[in-house]
């Protein structure tokens, strides 16, 4: 009888496993108006000898869901902290300006407005953004995004490549993990980017992501950089 009862315990995990493995997952984005979330970054940047940390936060609104899926949402950031390598004092900056955005459902980005916006920001924007696919995938699945050059945005053209690397409960959120990269395909110097983002399987959220960025461009600074950076939701 014990034999039995263990046989009949290892089929069910294993058909709860199938289960998983072929279901499928939009992972479009699916959104109302006043929907709101707040993530916490932290981005560890090389520039030439010099290495420094920088962490703040941002707190995302949703203010416009159109009828074609698009939703528009402005992201304020700020509680900005920088510790220099070598430096013992920790520095602050003042809070920056929001920022509005709207995207298809699927992620392509479709404006950036704001005080600072500039080219670097629609490039930077490219090397984060997370693509749905076409159609539902399940675990395994792969599929790629072509972005377009916008010489009026000053965006780069470039692909993304995902996959569906499994579902996962990151905090009290069910959430795809997927693998991506980026690579710009023209410029002089182009940028490119790899790392895991986990999306929200209700609705298509945001909830956790940690990549690298090579030859990123940067507002302000002279050259590209690199960096790391983790971003998590936190409410």
């Amino acid at each position: 009888m014990k034999h039995i009862l263990l046989l009949a315990a290892s089929a069910a995990s294993i058909g709860s496993a199938l289960a998983l493995t072929l279901q499928t997952y939009s992972l479009k984005r699916v959104a109302k108006i006043g929907d709101s979330a707040k993530y916490r970054l932290s981005m560890d940047v090389a520039f030439g000898d010099m290495q420094f940390k920088m962490t703040s936060t941002s707190t995302l609104k949703v203010v416009r869901v159109d009828e074609d899926g698009t939703v528009t949402t402005q992201t304020s950031q700020g509680e900005y902290k920088i510790k220099i390598k070598g430096v013992a004092e920790e520095m602050t900056a003042p809070d920056t300006e929001p920022t509005t955005a709207a995207r298809k459902a699927n992620g392509e980005l479709v404006s950036l407005n704001g005080d600072r916006i500039d080219a670097s920001s629609y490039r930077l924007d490219n090397l984060n953004a997370f693509h749905a696919p076409d159609s539902p995938v399940k675990v395994g699945d792969r599929w790629t995004f072509d972005v377009k050059g916008d010489s009026k945005t000053g965006a780069v053209a470039g692909k993304a490549e995902f996959e569906l690397l499994g579902i996962e409960r990151v905090g009290v959120y069910e959430s795809a993990k997927i693998r991506w990269t980026y690579q710009e395909t023209e410029g002089a110097t182009p940028a490119s980017s790899e790392g895991t983002v986990w999306i929200e399987v209700k609705d298509g959220s945001l909830v956790k992501s940690e990549g690298k960025l090579k030859n990123a461009p940067l507002r302000d600074a002279p050259r590209p950089v690199d960096f790391s950076f983790t971003t998590e939701r936190i409410g």
